[in-house]
């Protein structure tokens, strides 16, 4: 894993309130440049600085994800049980794995998206004040 050298601003990367208490790791994967990335780690991982109040929104966040996930498993094992179609509880809590697997990382992309990313080629945040001062910081990077 790559990791280039880049200065962070002291300032929460969501609110953009200057009392940062906690890092939150951003995970970024450029899906569209690497046709392979089924079968390679190409996952770029950094921490951003964030207040204790985004941290405690971003934990709801994920308890949510979680939740709606484990939801999923179960209508989906009790669809396969007693649908004409699958007639199997395994099959059907699979099938709602993987549609819980899938609304669960939408709702994370759309909830921490608004943080930030980072493709093959640019930093992205949401924040513009956060975004102004991490390339102010980091001029070559912009």
């Amino acid at each position: 894993m790559y990791q280039p050298v880049y200065s962070l601003p002291h300032m929460c990367a969501k609110g953009a309130n200057d009392n940062p208490t906690d890092t939150h790791e951003i995970q970024s994967m450029p899906l569209f440049s690497n046709l392979a990335f089924f079968f390679t780690n190409r996952t770029f991982k950094f921490n951003v600085p964030i207040c204790a109040s985004c941290q405690r929104e971003l934990r709801n966040i994920n308890t949510t994800v979680t939740i709606i996930t484990i939801i999923s498993i179960i209508l989906g094992g009790l669809i396969g049980y007693y649908g004409a179609f699958v007639k199997n509880i395994v099959v059907g809590g699979f099938f709602g794995l993987i549609i819980g697997w899938g609304v669960g990382e939408i709702i994370k992309f759309v909830m921490n998206a608004n943080i930030g990313s980072y493709t093959v080629y640019r930093y992205k945040f949401q924040n513009k004040e956060f975004m102004k001062a991490f390339f102010d910081q980091n001029p070559y990077l912009s």
